[in-house]
């Protein structure tokens, strides 16, 4: 999914408060990250690994001045790869390899 101004408040303020992966790519990379990003999301779905998280991307250009101030996300260095929990905290991990628990899912591009 993508993460944008019309889906924000739906997917960081779900009241079931699921971790959110959040990949920040510039908008020519879309289509291949949200390939992976869709990828990555259903091998987490179909192994019934446990913990509720939604997998997004977002347009770093867009929103680079957000990503940074948030995330310390600068758009000039991605695509990189954000785990959010905002009731807890995040956690900002190399765009090549994302660790969930005991998945890794790797190669995001």
């Amino acid at each position: 999914m993508e993460l944008d101004a019309d889906s924000f408040q739906e997917v960081m303020n779900a009241a079931h408060k699921p971790f959110v992966v959040i990949v920040a790519t510039p908008p020519e990379q879309f289509p291949q990250v949200s390939e992976n990003v869709k990828s990555i999301a259903k091998h987490y779905k179909d192994n019934k690994y446990p913990g509720d998280v939604v997998f997004t991307w977002m347009d770093s250009d867009k929103w680079g001045s957000w990503l940074k101030s948030m995330y310390g996300i600068k758009a000039e260095n991605t695509p990189q790869v954000v785990v959010v929990k905002h009731s807890v905290c995040s956690v900002r991990v190399p765009y090549t390899a994302v660790l969930i628990r005991d998945m890794t899912a790797t190669n995001i591009l």
